[in-house]
Parts: C-alpha cells; sequence; structure tokens
C-alpha cells in the first residue's frame, strides 16, 4: 500500500493534504559559547566562541581592536576563532562579537578589556644629594598617564 502526503509549511502555517502524519518542525536557533560577557587583560590575545545552530549565520565584531580571525560565517555547529589588541589605554574597553542568521534570535558575546596600568617612573629616582651652590639637574619622567612637577622648597626650582 502507497500513501501520499503533500505537507507545506512557512515560518506561520503548516498544512497536509492526504494522511497526516506526526512529525515535528525544529524552530531556527543559534547558540554560542561562552554567552554573555568575558573579561581579558590588557594584553593582546586570542579566544573562540563554539557555535550551535540549525541555520547558516555570520558573526561580526563591533570595534577595529577585535577581529574575526576564522569562521566569521557557517552553517549549523561552528567555531569563530577571533583575537584582540593590547590595550595601552589605562582605560577598559568594550566591542562585542555578534551571531547572527535569519529567522534566529541574535547571540552577543561582550568582551571587555582591562587598561593598562598607570605608570610613573623617574630617573634618577629617591633622594637626591646635590653640592652647596647653585647648580642644574635633570631628571627623566616615563608614564602613561598626565603628571605634574612641583618643588617642595623655595630654594628648588
Amino acid at each position: 500500500m502507497l500513501f501520499r502526503s503533500v505537507i507545506s509549511y512557512d515560518s506561520q502555517n503548516i498544512s497536509a493534504q492526504g494522511p497526516v502524519w506526526s512529525f515535528t518542525v525544529e524552530g531556527l536557533f543559534i547558540s554560542i559559547s561562552p554567552s554573555n560577557e568575558l573579561y581579558v587583560d590588557n594584553s593582546a590575545g586570542t579566544g573562540t566562541i563554539s557555535v550551535t545552530s540549525n541555520i547558516s549565520w555570520s558573526a561580526n565584531a563591533s570595534d577595529s581592536w577585535l577581529t574575526i580571525t576564522s569562521g566569521a560565517n557557517g552553517t549549523n555547529n561552528g567555531t569563530i576563532e577571533y583575537s584582540y589588541a593590547t590595550n595601552t589605554s589605562t582605560s577598559s574597553r568594550t566591542a562585542t562579537i555578534t551571531v547572527s542568521g535569519n529567522g534566529a534570535s541574535n547571540q552577543t558575546l561582550t568582551i571587555t578589556q582591562q587598561g593598562e596600568a598607570p605608570n610613573l617612573a623617574m630617573n634618577p629616582s629617591g633622594n637626591l644629594t646635590v653640592a652647596s651652590g647653585s647648580g642644574t639637574g635633570n631628571i627623566s619622567v616615563t608614564s602613561n598617564i598626565s603628571w605634574s612637577a612641583n618643588a617642595s622648597d623655595s630654594w628648588l626650582t
């Protein structure tokens, strides 16, 4: 005995002509791991995102310091590889990688990279002994933050 069924469906409706068979239509989905937020130090680095999906998808980074190096597009399950540049600022920064596919909810990983630690160094440093009389000297300052110099007494300018 031969049965013939014609099943039609779109994203809103399912209809059948002929004998009705039991079936399930799986919803469109994308999930990523890690999900939500990731915190990294100020050094350059790399990472991966695992994608679980039943559709074609694409990934995009929101800022130039965060780059997708592999797997920017895929179908079904896949892996996204990304890299991030050194943060030379003392402020933290945030960017996202968003994975999207037609008909599924976008999935976003937020990456926050901490800033470089404030640094101030003087050379020579510590207490300096000077000869009596007048004279001049130099102190070299290396810093990644704003700074100012002040003399603690009127004879030192």
